[in-house]
C-alpha cells in the first residue's frame, strides 16, 4: 500500500468524524470500525485474516488487545489499543504549536510530546499488554490521535513513545507519511 492510500483512509476518517463523531463518541466498538478499520486497512493490514492480524488478542489472564498484528513469520510485531474517540488528547491550535501545525510529525519538541499526552491508566495499560514482548510498536488510538511506542527501548512506557499524530488536525500528508512509515504492513512481511 501507498501512503495517498493512507491520505485517501484519512481523508474518509475526517469526513466520518465531521459527520458522525457524536455516533462514535463515547463507544469504542464503533470508533474500531468507523476511525480505525479504515486506517489500519489503508496500510496493507487485513483485520479479517488472523495470519496477520487477530482483534482481541489475549496478553494474560482477563488481558486483551484490541489488534495484534503479526509478520510473514507469525511474530507479533504491533499491538493496537483502541479508546473511543475523544478520549486521547489533542494538540492545541494556537500560537506556542504553530510550527506544529505547519510542519513535521517526525519529531515532535518535548513540551509538545508532553502536551499530547495519553492519560496514565492508558499508557499503563498498554504496557500490561507488551509486556514480554521486546519488539516493535504499541500504538495506543481513539482513531483521531495515534500515540506511537517504540517497544524495543527499555525505561518506562511513556517514554517509549516517539511519534503522535492526529488525523483529524494535522497536515494530511506528513500525518499520512508518519503512519505509514511505521506502521504499513510491507515494514513487517
Amino acid at each position: 500500500m501507498a501512503t495517498k492510500d493512507v491520505e485517501d483512509a484519512i481523508r474518509h476518517v475526517r469526513r466520518v468524524i465531521a459527520d458522525s463523531w457524536n455516533l462514535a463518541s463515547g463507544n469504542e466498538t464503533r470508533t474500531r470500525y468507523m476511525l480505525i478499520d479504515p486506517i489500519i486497512a489503508s496500510l496493507g493490514w487485513d483485520t479479517t485474516d488472523p495470519i496477520e492480524c487477530i482483534v482481541e488478542y489475549e496478553r494474560g489472564q482477563q488481558s486483551r488487545v484490541d489488534y495484534a498484528l503479526f509478520d510473514g513469520n507469525a511474530e507479533l510485531v504491533v499491538l493496537i489499543e483502541a479508546k473511543s474517540v475523544g478520549n486521547l488528547p489533542f494538540v492545541p491550535r494556537d500560537e506556542r504549536h504553530r510550527d506544529y501545525w505547519r510542519g513535521s510529525y517526525k519529531s515532535l519538541p518535548e513540551y509538545l510530546m508532553a502536551s499530547t499526552r495519553p492519560d496514565r491508566r492508558y499508557e499503563v495499560q498498554l504496557r500490561d499488554y507488551a509486556r514480554g514482548f521486546n519488539r516493535g510498536i504499541g500504538v495506543l488510538t481513539d482513531g483521531e490521535s495515534w500515540n506511537l511506542y517504540d517497544l524495543e527501548k527499555t525505561g518506562r512506557i511513556d517514554r517509549k513513545r516517539f511519534a503522535y499524530v492526529d488525523v483529524d488536525e494535522g497536515n494530511l500528508r506528513d500525518a499520512a507519511r508518519t503512519l505509514h512509515q511505521w506502521l504499513r504492513k510491507e515494514r513487517w512481511w
